[in-house]
């Protein structure tokens, strides 16, 4: 076990997961956050590792071939198994359009640029929709090591904060543009690599300005100035949408007014803003080496042993839970079904989980295994 392992940053790739599958069950429509939260996490072990790799005294062409070999070997076996099965699903099923058009663009992990060309014409497919992240994430590690392995510190920190604005500005002045020029909804603006730079290198700003080092009540203060920026700007696209009507309790704790494709009031350039802060300051304060009770107690929750266990597979479900949920929606009949909405997500949760520990045992362990080769 590494050293510098810590549980509740499985934890909070459990979280993560949580979310995502909750948003695709229609439990929580703020689960779609979850994607930004496994960005943040991303920027932060990926710079983490980036930095260590950086201290060693290899030559440079050995350090990107150690990174990007121990990435192929942690993403790209499960990913390939996921196409492999999908691909026998669909043709079972008799989908060819699917597999001529979708696959190319799957198999590169471009995904993304695929759903951007067709976002205003049509819908993803369930069954390879979530794969659009997994491809902005490829994309990012395929630049990242570049900027790490070629700057120094001074540089780095000036190419991360410009970056960060950069991405920022994007969001904004692309949106305009569709709108505005184009005449066409900015929905495919989900699907762009750069609108969450911004995601990754908020998690990246912990380790390169060494911001655990904070007092820790300084880094509280940070979180709790983030749920409450969060919770306020989502005030504000409830009442937007809701047209002044009384607020329901419980539809607005469904969402509370994070709404995944809301455009109105630049909250494609904002919101991201305040999630990137939320999740980067709520991953600070899990890590600080200084404790209070606010600390101790919420490093328990992420410390829980169900969670930490999700978290631990936390990839798999990702790649498989569309499948999975797919299947089970089949097997019940479940537009038909006697089973509500609650318990099919804990039926869809588990089966996900269960699944991806046994893939995890007796296939992704096998690759995984090899990275050690590339120390």
């Amino acid at each position: 076990m590494n050293n510098d392992y810590q549980k509740s940053i499985d934890g909070l790739r459990g979280l993560a997961i949580l979310l995502v599958i909750m948003f695709h069950r229609d439990v929580a429509y703020f689960g779609w956050t979850g994607v930004i939260l496994f960005f943040v996490l991303s920027g932060y072990l990926i710079t983490k590792i980036l930095l260590v790799e950086k201290e060693k005294e290899l030559p440079l062409k050995t350090k990107f071939k150690n990174f990007w070999a121990r990435r192929i070997l942690r993403i790209f076996p499960l990913y390939y198994l996921y196409l492999f099965i999908l691909g026998i699903v669909l043709l079972a099923k008799w989908v060819p359009s699917i597999i001529g058009v979708e696959m190319p663009y799957l198999f590169t992990y471009t995904y993304n640029f695929y759903l951007i060309h067709v976002y205003n014409s049509q819908e993803p497919s369930f069954l390879a929709g979530h794969f659009w992240s997994l491809a902005v994430e490829e994309q990012f590690y395929l630049f990242y090591p570049f900027l790490i392995f070629l700057c120094k510190r001074r540089q780095l920190k000036v190419a991360v904060i410009g970056l960060i604005i950069f991405s920022v500005l994007f969001r904004l002045f692309f949106s305009e543009y569709q709108s505005d020029y184009l005449g066409i909804g900015n929905g495919n603006l989900d699907y762009h690599p750069f609108v969450y730079l911004d995601s990754f290198l908020c998690g990246a700003v912990i380790f390169i300005f060494r911001l655990s080092k904070l007092k820790l009540s300084l880094q509280y203060f940070i979180f709790i100035f983030s749920i409450l920026i969060t919770l306020i700007g989502g005030l504000f696209i409830y009442a937007d949408i809701t047209k002044g009507e009384t607020i329901h309790i419980r539809k607005y704790l469904s969402s509370f007014g994070i709404e995944a494709h809301y455009t109105k009031n630049f909250y494609r350039v904002w919101g991201l803003v305040h999630l990137n802060l939320l999740f980067s300051s709520l991953l600070l304060f899990l890590i600080s080496s200084e404790k209070n009770k606010t600390h101790s107690w919420l490093k328990r929750i992420f410390e829980l042993k169900p969670l930490v266990a999700i978290g631990k597979v936390s990839y798999g479900m990702y790649v498989f839970h569309a499948i999975v949920i797919w299947s089970l929606m089949d097997i019940f009949n479940y537009e038909n079904s006697f089973l509500n909405k609650y318990i099919f997500f804990i039926l869809c949760l588990v089966s996900t989980w269960l699944v991806s520990l046994i893939v995890y045992h007796l296939y992704e362990k096998r690759f995984l295994k090899l990275k050690e080769k590339f120390r």
